[in-house]
């Protein structure tokens, strides 16, 4: 196959069957299609080259297809089987996919900037996950159908295989991109992250002292790497983690990403009180609903003129509050806690948890199991249901038209109070 001038269309189109049908991804910008059983059978039909497609409304979806997706003459199509050709379901009332489409990989626990609210606990003495065990859990992700391996750490680019991870993943049609301090952006590092990473996260929560104070380190070394980042015209996101300790800067740092017209997007993270970080600060949810939904919608509007404008799912409490100004009033726009539901995380020991930020709770460990039977047993069961409990109980739940997709907030802790002020019980706790 000749070389492509854009290396995410050298990656193949996903196609995986679910129980509701199936879906379908490109790689090319992150494009996910969920599609009924008719729609997935068009699917097939038109990207794998099985035949034409007859009907007014086969046809319709043929063109919509075509339209929504990079396809050309050169575009390789992947279906991912399931082993036993059967697909496995969820017992538990909570949406499920069959496998994960997300995957969050901690493939270091060193890093040299010691920040206080590092859920990671990462230190500057942490240890590599050893590549062997890497080759094995990327494998584990491609016999699943896993569309995107976000990549983590401690500080990724000090894993001495990191370049190596970077072209695994996409030898195996999988979309890597990594969040970074902005530390070792050595050349070879740059041209392996320009040609296979989607897109790479750099962290901020505050502007000038601000930032210093967190991240120990001149603001000055941010903007350098920001600088670094745009020469190599690499897709970069800020990611801003907010908590009680800096909502009020949030107009600054506003601000401060509109004059980076370079900007790929702005990304705003819910503090999690985990790790080193347990008792760093106070999550969003220790202040009035009103007040943060307010600010939130405040910087969302500003960034999204310029920007795209994203969110963790454990905002969306807090974000479905503002959905009028920010044009979420289809709740399909909104999306709750994927924990289990779409992703997982997987820890630098191996173990697989719910997401990056839910260590205590784990289902399984990859040394020794595949990641397809962790995904399906019982531990993984009842965390899906604790997240229906947490809806259940919810009172501001009941008759909201987005709990379809809000969840009713993070299943562990309370992190931000939805548009209604309310967040259930943040005690309730369940054992594995």
């Amino acid at each position: 196959m000749p070389f492509l001038k854009d290396p995410q269309r050298e990656l193949p189109l996903i196609l995986r069957p679910e129980p509701f049908g199936g879906i379908v991804y490109d790689s090319f910008d992150s494009t996910m299609l969920e599609l009924d059983a008719e729609a997935y059978q068009v699917a097939r039909t038109v990207l794998k080259g099985h035949g034409l497609v007859f009907g007014r409304e086969k046809r319709a979806m043929r063109r919509e297809l075509l339209r929504t997706l990079q396809v050309h003459r050169l575009r390789r199509v992947r279906e991912v089987l399931p082993p036993d050709r059967e697909q496995w379901q969820s017992t538990i009332a909570v949406p499920s996919l069959s496998a994960p489409t997300l995957v969050d990989f901690q493939i270091t626990d060193k890093c040299l900037m010691g920040c206080p609210h590092c859920y990671a606990s990462s230190v500057p003495k942490g240890k590599h996950v050893p590549w062997e065990l890497i080759q094995r859990v990327v494998g584990q992700l491609e016999d699943c159908g896993v569309c995107q391996l976000a990549i983590g750490g401690g500080e990724p680019l000090l894993h001495p295989q990191i370049i190596d991870l970077l072209s695994l993943c996409h030898d195996k049609g999988i979309v890597p991109n990594l969040t970074t301090g902005g530390m070792e952006l050595t050349p070879e590092r740059l041209r392996a992250m320009k040609r296979y990473c989607g897109a790479i996260g750099i962290s901020m929560e505050g502007v000038g002292e601000n930032y210093t104070a967190v991240r120990s380190q001149p603001f000055s070394k941010f903007i350098a790497s920001l600088d670094t980042l745009r020469d190599a015209q690499i897709p970069t996101v800020i990611q801003v983690t907010l908590s009680a300790a800096n909502i009020d800067q949030l107009e600054e740092i506003t601000e401060f990403c509109l004059t980076r017209s370079e900007l790929y997007g702005v990304v705003f993270l819910a503090y999690k009180p985990v790790g080193r970080g347990e008792t760093y600060s106070k999550t969003l949810s220790s202040l009035p609903a009103k007040e943060v939904s307010l600010k939130l919608g405040k910087a969302f509007q500003a960034l999204s003129k310029q920007f795209r404008v994203g969110y963790d799912c454990c905002m969306t409490p807090g974000v479905a509050g503002v959905e009028a100004e920010l044009k979420f009033a289809n709740e399909s726009n909104l999306e709750g806690c994927s924990a289990l539901r779409g992703s997982v995380g997987i820890s630098s020991r191996l173990d697989v948890i719910p997401c990056t930020f839910t260590w205590r709770h784990r289902i399984g460990n990859l040394k020794t199991e595949h990641l397809r039977d962790v995904w399906r047993n019982a531990n993984a069961e009842r965390f899906r249901q604790r997240i229906q409990i947490k809806q259940s109980r919810n009172r501001a739940c009941l008759g909201c038209p987005k709990q379809g997709a809000c969840h009713g907030g993070c299943p562990v802790m309370p992190l931000i109070n939805c548009h209604r002020d309310h967040i259930g019980d943040p005690q309730q706790e369940w054992s594995f």
